[in-house]
C-alpha cells in the first residue's frame, strides 16, 4: 500500500512539474513550445485528464494563462475524448454561448448518453431555447433520472404548469420532485417550492406552520428565495391570528410530546425529543449502546447522529437554547456524535453552548445524547 501511495505521489509530482514548466514557457513568450508541452501533458493517458481540464479552465478564466476561448475549447475537447465528461460539458457550454447550437447539442447529447446529468440538463436548456418542448421535457427528465437535482426542480415546475399536450398539471408528481430535490439534493429553491405546497394545500394538506418553519429556516441561512417566499406568506396571512397556523402548531407540539420524537420535514429525519435527550449523559460507548437499544415510537433502528446532520439542521443561533424550534426538549450542552476522527481530532461532539458547533471531547467524558433515524 505504501509503495502504491509513493508511486501515485511521484506521478502527480511529475505532472505538476511538467505543468508548471509548460505554463512558464507559454507566459515567457515561447507560446508554441508551451502549447506543445501542455498538449503533451494531456496525451499522457487518462492521468492527464484533470490537468488537461485545469488547462482549459485557465484559458477560460485568464488567471494563470492568458484568456483564450479557442484554446479553452481545445483542451476541454481533449479532456472530453478521454471520457472525463465534465470536459464535454464545459466545451458544449462554450459553443452554446457562442451561438453554435448544433455543435453544443452534439457534444452534450453524447456526454448525456455516457452518464453526465449536467450535460443532459444542458441539452434540455438548448431545446428549450429552440422551442423544442418535447426535447426539453425528455432531456429534463433524463437529467433528473441521473440525479441532477436542479433538473428535478425544473421538472417539478413543469408539472405545476403543464406543458402543452406533452404534460398535464400533476401536483402530486411536482411535490414528489421538489421533496426529493430538497431532501436528497439539498436544492434550496426546491425546498422553497415544497413549502409553497403547504401554503396553498396543493396535493399536501394546507399547513402554514410547516410552511413558515421551512421558509424561515431558508431565510435565516441567507437563501434569497426563502426570504422572498416568507415575505409573501406574511403579507398574505397574519400568522399570529390565523386559525390554520395556530391549530397546526398546537397539533404538532401535542403529537411531539406524546411520541417523544419529532420529524424534520426539511431532511426527513426523526429526532429523539423526550426528557432523556436533556437529562441523560453517557460516555461515547454508552451513548452508542443507548441509541442501539432505544425503542421509541415503535422504532428500534435509532443511532447517534452524524455531526453534519446535527450541525446543519439542529443549531439555531436565534433560539434561546441555540436549538431549532421544532425541538421541544433542548438544552445548552454538548451532544455526542459517532465520529471517531475529524481533522486530527479523535472524538467530536456538537456544542449547543458557546462556542457553538464542533468541539473536541474525550471518549470517557459524559455528554448528552439525541438519537436519530431516517423517516422511511
Amino acid at each position: 500500500m505504501k509503495k502504491i501511495f509513493l508511486l501515485i505521489f511521484f506521478f502527480n509530482s511529475l505532472f505538476a512539474n511538467f505543468y508548471g514548466d509548460a505554463i512558464n514557457e507559454f507566459n515567457n513568450g515561447n507560446k508554441e513550445k508551451g502549447l506543445k508541452q501542455l498538449r503533451h501533458i494531456c496525451d499522457i493517458g487518462n492521468g492527464g485528464a484533470q490537468f488537461c481540464l485545469d488547462i482549459g479552465d485557465n484559458f477560460l478564466k485568464g488567471e494563470i494563462l492568458p484568456k483564450n476561448l479557442t484554446y479553452a475549447k481545445e483542451f476541454y475537447n481533449i479532456t472530453c475524448k478521454k471520457d472525463y465528461l465534465v470536459g464535454c460539458l464545459k466545451e458544449a457550454t462554450l459553443y452554446f454561448k457562442e451561438g453554435k447550437t448544433k455543435k453544443a447539442l452534439d457534444i452534450a447529447t453524447k456526454a448525456c448518453k455516457k452518464g453526465s446529468s449536467s450535460s443532459c440538463f444542458l441539452v434540455a436548456l438548448i431545446y428549450k431555447e429552440e422551442n423544442n418542448k418535447q426535447g426539453f421535457f425528455d432531456f429534463l427528465k433524463e437529467a433528473c433520472n441521473k440525479n441532477s437535482y436542479k433538473a428535478c426542480h425544473e421538472l417539478g415546475i413543469v408539472y405545476t404548469q403543464g406543458l402543452d399536450n406533452i404534460v398535464s398539471i400533476d401536483n402530486k408528481k411536482a411535490y414528489e420532485l421538489f421533496d426529493n430535490s430538497c431532501i436528497k439534493g439539498k436544492y434550496k429553491a426546491a425546498c422553497a417550492m415544497k413549502a409553497e405546497f403547504y401554503v396553498y394545500g396543493a396535493y399536501v394538506k394546507k399547513d402554514l406552520f410547516i410552511a413558515e418553519f421551512m421558509l424561515k429556516d431558508l431565510c435565516d441561512k441567507n437563501e434569497k428565495v426563502g426570504c422572498i417566499f416568507l415575505n409573501k406568506l406574511n403579507k398574505e396571512y397574519d400568522l399570529s391570528k390565523n386559525k390554520n397556523y395556530l391549530t397546526s402548531k398546537e397539533k404538532f407540539r401535542n403529537e411531539q410530546i406524546e411520541r417523544g420524537y419529532t420529524v424534520d420535514i426539511r431532511t426527513n429525519l426523526m429526532w429523539q425529543d423526550n426528557k432523556d435527550s436533556v437529562t441523560v449523559k453517557y460516555n461515547q460507548k454508552e451513548a452508542k449502546n443507548y441509541c442501539k437499544k432505544l425503542e421509541l415510537g415503535g422504532f428500534h433502528d435509532w443511532e447517534l447522529p452524524a455531526y453534519k446532520s446535527m450541525l446543519m439542521t439542529l443549531i439555531d443561533k436565534k433560539s434561546k437554547t441555540n436549538t431549532t424550534p421544532i425541538i421541544l426538549n433542548s438544552i445548552k450542552g454538548i451532544y455526542w456524535t459517532p465520529m471517531a476522527y475529524y481533522k486530527h481530532v479523535d472524538k467530536i461532539g456538537i456544542s449547543f453552548k458557546e462556542p457553538l458547533g464542533i468541539v473536541e471531547v474525550n471518549e470517557d467524558s459524559l455528554n448528552y445524547v439525541r438519537c436519530v433515524r431516517k423517516n422511511k
